[in-house]
């Protein structure tokens, strides 16, 4: 139905949400890492390789994280922790990019 990107989304906005939730409430901490693992699993299931969901969930923990801590709390961040964000998810996403799509090795030996 959802492609393993959109759930690895929702894992890692779930994760964000866990630790937010860790200053409030711990039912609600408990329910969120339970909710984000179910979505965690489904985005292994569903994308191409296993790197391409974490790195997917972990680009969204750390999006989702800067965001619901302003909403919320106000927080404010400093520029070095914006340059160390955007290092990290430009990381992120040179992995995402150079994880393959499909095995070709196993479909070049099928058809032989």
């Amino acid at each position: 139905m959802f492609s393993g990107s959109f759930y690895a989304v929702l894992a890692g906005f779930l994760s964000a949400a866990a630790s937010l939730s860790a200053k409030l409430s711990l039912g609600l901490l408990l329910t969120c890492n339970a909710v984000m693992w179910t979505f965690f699993s489904k985005a292994l299931r569903h994308c191409s390789s296993s790197a391409r969901a974490t790195v997917t969930t972990t680009a969204f923990n750390f999006i989702s994280s800067a965001i619901l801590g302003k909403v919320i709390f106000g927080e404010t961040h400093a520029a070095l922790w914006w340059v160390g964000i955007s290092l990290t998810l430009c990381g992120l996403l040179v992995l995402h990019r150079s994880t393959p799509d499909t095995l070709p090795h196993k479909e070049s030996k099928k058809n032989k």
